[in-house]
């Protein structure tokens, strides 16, 4: 497996080895890699914990969220230098726990890309994300996948807008045709409407219209054409 993705996570964890001069003791693989799958597990639980928070409660949520995600990949990163080190001196093969430990970053990766493309629509930067982890993962079907996705999602298409109807919730918006990137939304807050924009690959923008009643927004209009390519 190619260890590039991992260069700069472990590159900052022998600065601070030798910065704090740690001594070097032998790595217990298995505990090492049980520790991770709890810390794994816990994490995932909490992340399963804010799904459906909206507003400041999601905000903070997810802020959390994110420091944790960082500080898990940290250690998996320590994990990965130890074994790296212990194995240079040893000689011997790399341990099966050396790849369990790389997947758990990969899985992080598909974590990290399916919260931008849910939270904010930004299947561009989740693209990213997918192919930054396919460098050290390239046989990772999970990725490959995602990132195939990915790619066929981030432009609408007239057939998917097909299925945005009048009378739809925002909610039923997003579950039926996806969601909208944060920047092509336009709020009026003086005629209680917005308006969220999809991108197309042709250069036009498709756009749903609500309209605010009684504290709902619900779609009045939704026009493929809202703005045509070149316009």
């Amino acid at each position: 497996m190619n260890r590039s993705l991992l260069t700069l996570l472990i590159a900052g964890v022998l600065l601070a080895t030798v910065a704090c001069g740690k001594k070097e003791d032998k790595v217990d693989f298995a505990a090492g890699l049980a520790a991770l799958k709890t810390t794994q597990t816990e994490l995932n639980a909490k992340r399963a914990e804010a799904v459906g928070l909206e507003g400041e409660a999601a905000t903070a949520a997810y802020k959390e969220l994110g420091d944790a995600g960082t500080e898990f990949m940290d250690q998996i990163a320590n994990f990965i230098y130890e074994i790296d080190l212990q194995v240079s001196k040893t000689k011997e093969p790399l341990p099966p726990e050396y790849q369990q430990a790389t997947r758990m970053i990969s899985d992080e990766y598909l974590i990290i890309g399916k919260e931008y493309i849910d939270r904010q629509g930004d299947y561009n930067y989740a693209i990213s994300v997918y192919e930054e982890g396919l460098k050290s993962d390239p046989d990772y079907q999970a990725l490959k996948d995602a990132k195939a996705e990915a790619e066929r999602l981030r432009y609408m298409t007239a057939d998917r807008f097909a299925a945005a109807k009048e009378g739809m919730t925002e909610a039923e918006v997003k579950a039926a045709i996806g969601p909208v990137y944060s920047q092509g939304i336009q709020t009026y807050p003086e005629k209680k409407s917005k308006a969220w924009f999809y991108k197309r690959e042709d250069g036009g923008t498709a756009g749903v219209f609500f309209q605010e009643k009684d504290g709902v927004y619900k779609v009045y209009k939704v026009d493929y054409d809202a703005v045509k390519p070149g316009a």
